[in-house]
C-alpha cells in the first residue's frame, strides 16, 4: 500500500479469484500489517463480509449492477443450483476448488468426496471409491455381519427397493432434460450430444446435448456434400437470369428492327441518287431503323436520317 500520512486514506480491492461470482455469502479477515515511522509494528484485523446473492427483484445489488438481467434470474432450492441456468447443478470442482467434488443428487448440494486409502502391502487393492454412492467399499469383506442379519430375515430386498438406483449424477443436459429413471439426457429437436469415448465412473461432469443437429441429416457428415449443393443452387438461378435477360433483349430487338411501309405495302424500289445521304426520296427493299421522322405518301415514302443495317 505504499507509504500513508497522518490523517490520510486510501482505498485498496481485494480480488478473490473464483469462476463462480454469483451467489456466494461469506466474510474474508483481511490483516493490515503497519510499521510506524518510529519503527514500531502491529497488524490490524478486520473482516470483510460479501454477498453476490442473485434475486429477481428490483432492488439489485451494487455490485452486481450489470451482470445479468432480472429475468434471467430463479428461485432455486439450494446454493448449488445455480439461479441463472434454470436451476441445473453447479461444477462443484469448480465452485468448490475440489474440496466438494461430488454432487448429491437426493439433497442436490455439493459434497466432498471421501479418501479411501488401500493397503499397499497387499497385491490387489482392498478399498475402492464407489462415485454413484460417494462413499468407499471394502471389497474384501462385501458382505458384513449387518446384511446378513439383513438376508436372513428378508428385509434386505425392502430395504434396497427403497434406495435411488445407481446412475450416473455428473451428467450435464445443455439442451435437454435428465431422464430421473437411467440419469441420461433427453435432447430437445435438433440437438445431440458429442460422443463421448469413455464413461469412466467420475466425478468430472460429461457434456451431452451440446452439438446442434442440421436440418439435412444426410449433409451433415459431410461439409463437401453442402458446398456443392450450394454452388449448383446458385449456378441454377444465374442460368434463369441469364435466359431471362436474353429473351428480353431478342424482343426489344425484333420490336424496333420491323420493316416500314405506306398504306399497308411493302417498300421494294431502290434509292435514287442524292446530294446527301441524310435527306431524300427513297424506296428500299431492307429494313431500316428510325432515327428520324417519317411521313408517307401514296407514291413515296420521305425518310429523314435513316441508318441502314
Amino acid at each position: 500500500m505504499g507509504v500513508l500520512i497522518p490523517n490520510a486514506s486510501r482505498n485498496v480491492t481485494l480480488v478473490w479469484p473464483t469462476l463462480y461470482l454469483h451467489d456466494r455469502v461469506g466474510e474474508c479477515m483481511i490483516a493490515i500489517g503497519y510499521t510506524t515511522k518510529d519503527n514500531q509494528t502491529g497488524e490490524i484485523r478486520q473482516k470483510v463480509k460479501f454477498d453476490t446473492g442473485v434475486s429477481s427483484r428490483s432492488n439489485v445489488r451494487p455490485v452486481l449492477q450489470g451482470y445479468y438481467d432480472r429475468g434471467e434470474a430463479r428461485k432455486c432450492p439450494t446454493v448449488d443450483l445455480d439461479t441463472l441456468d434454470d436451476c441445473r447443478p453447479v461444477n462443484c470442482h469448480i465452485k468448490y476448488h475440489g474440496k466438494r467434488n461430488f454432487f448429491n443428487r437426493r439433497h442436490r448440494r455439493c459434497q466432498p468426496v471421501p479418501v479411501c486409502i488401500a493397503d499397499t502391502n497387499k497385491e490387489l487393492p482392498d478399498v475402492a471409491y464407489v462415485p454413484a454412492s460417494n462413499t468407499c467399499r471394502d471389497l474384501e469383506n462385501a458382505v458384513n455381519e449387518v446384511e446378513v442379519r439383513a438376508l436372513s430375515r428378508g428385509t434386505a430386498e425392502t430395504a434396497w427397493r427403497s434406495e435411488p438406483r445407481p446412475y450416473l449424477s455428473n451428467i450435464y443436459c445443455h439442451h435437454g432434460k435428465t431422464d430421473n429413471s437411467t440419469g441420461f439426457c433427453i435432447c430437445h429437436e435438433g440437438w445431440t450430444s458429442k460422443s463421448v469415448d469413455n464413461l469412466e465412473p467420475s466425478t468430472e461432469l460429461i457434456h451431452l446435448c451440446n452439438v446442434q443437429m442440421l436440418p439435412w441429416p444426410r449433409l451433415r457428415a459431410n461439409r463437401l456434400k453442402i458446398i456443392l449443393t450450394v454452388i449448383a443452387a446458385l449456378l441454377g438461378i444465374l442460368v434463369v437470369l441469364f435466359c431471362c435477360a436474353t429473351a428480353y433483349v431478342m424482343r426489344r430487338q425484333s420490336s424496333s428492327g420491323e420493316n416500314f411501309d405506306c398504306g399497308n405495302r411493302p417498300v421494294t424500289t431502290s434509292c435514287a441518287p442524292s446530294s446527301t445521304r441524310s435527306e431524300g426520296s427513297c424506296f428500299y427493299d431492307r429494313p431500316y431503323k428510325r432515327l428520324g421522322r417519317k411521313t408517307c405518301s401514296d407514291t413515296s415514302c420521305h425518310t429523314h436520317s435513316l441508318v441502314r443495317h
